[in-house]
């Protein structure tokens, strides 16, 4: 048997320590192993063994540095409710022209899902190199007035790298301006009132028109309007699992597999596996090949997960206390069925 195994991390393992864990389980079979992740330190900790890369972290954010891709992003922190007026998305670009500095590549790996500034990239386009007739490092307060933008430099500076901007999958679609853009929508969620609500769109309707588009680009909104700065440049965006899949070919490899594996922490009505496991199930659909899901916790029938395009779930059996083992032992105990 073909078999692909695309796992994220489970428990205290790695997204490479799960899926190498279940390949174990499948010993008789030929197996692909693709470390897959949603976002964050995880994402570049998958890209690190795919790539062959080197990943250094510290308090704040990661980088990652390889001969075709190099990437930076920030830790998660707590994002205040509603939007701050005053957030900079400074620091994260600040953090890609001191990288740029050190190191070039090919392609450049921005994480946005960890930014917690809502100024349309602002911040990040000056911390570039980008100039305005008002202050862009000083959030959507800064903003006021602004009608020039001149993005020469920060294009100098990314020369020779394509631009990637990494966002979560519920936010491709975003816009960053309109009624249903996410600028009024948090801002509504938060109870802001309508006027200000109104006066926050404009500013950042103003802004993107300074940078050439309209803020309206599905994306533009994700990573809080982050996206639209990664989008002014150039640049295009996609999620951690889409790029991971890109770079390493995994449609080839489902056309000629015969079965697909993954493993989550929870598999049940709520999640269904989070995001990645949505994502695996539709390549899944799309190839034609069956998905199987391990998890430690499975709160599904077998008719609801197939409805969601799942061929069977099966809980991680706990025996040895060693993640690893039972992640293995559990491979081969369902692999039995399937691994001739």
């Amino acid at each position: 048997m073909r078999i692909v195994v695309a796992s994220g991390p489970v428990g205290p393992l790695s997204a490479r320590e799960a899926s190498v864990a279940i390949a174990r389980g499948f010993p008789s079979a030929h197996v692909a192993v693709v470390p897959m992740a949603e976002r964050g330190e995880a994402f570049a900790a998958a890209l690190e063994g795919l790539l062959g890369a080197v990943l250094a972290a510290d308090p704040d954010g990661w980088e990652l540095v390889g001969d075709a891709t190099i990437g930076v992003g920030l830790h998660a922190g707590q994002a205040a409710a509603g939007i701050d007026v005053h957030a900079s998305s400074a620091d994260l670009g600040l953090r890609v022209v001191d990288l740029l500095s050190r190191a070039r590549a090919p392609r450049l790996v921005v994480d946005l899902t960890s930014n917690t500034a809502h100024d349309g990239g602002a911040g990040f386009l000056s911390a570039l190199g980008a100039r305005a007739n008002v202050s862009l490092d000083e959030g959507l307060h800064g903003l006021d007035g602004v009608g020039e933008v001149d993005l020469a430099e920060a294009h100098r500076r990314l020369a020779g790298c394509e631009l990637i901007g990494v966002i979560d999958h519920e936010s491709s679609e975003d816009q960053l301006l309109g009624l249903r853009g996410v600028t009024v929508r948090r801002g509504f969620d938060a109870g802001l009132e309508r006027h200000l609500l109104t006066t926050l769109d404009a500013r950042l309707e103003a802004f993107a028109a300074a940078c050439g588009d309209s803020g309206r680009v599905p994306g533009s909104g994700a990573g809080r309007g982050l996206g639209h700065g990664v989008l002014a440049l150039g640049g295009r965006l996609v999620t951690a699992p889409g790029l991971i899949a890109e770079l390493v070919g995994l449609e080839r490899s489902l056309a000629v597999a015969d079965l697909l594996v993954t493993a989550c922490d929870d598999f049940d009505i709520g999640n269904r596996g989070g995001t990645l496991v949505a994502d695996l199930t539709r390549r899944a659909e799309a190839a034609l090949v069956p998905l199987l899901v391990l998890a430690r916790r499975v709160h599904l029938s077998g008719r609801e997960m197939r409805t969601f395009g799942v061929e069977a779930a099966h809980v991680i059996t706990e025996l040895t206390g060693d993640p690893e083992t039972d992640l293995t032992a559990t491979a081969r105990r369902v692999g039995m069925g399937w691994d001739g």
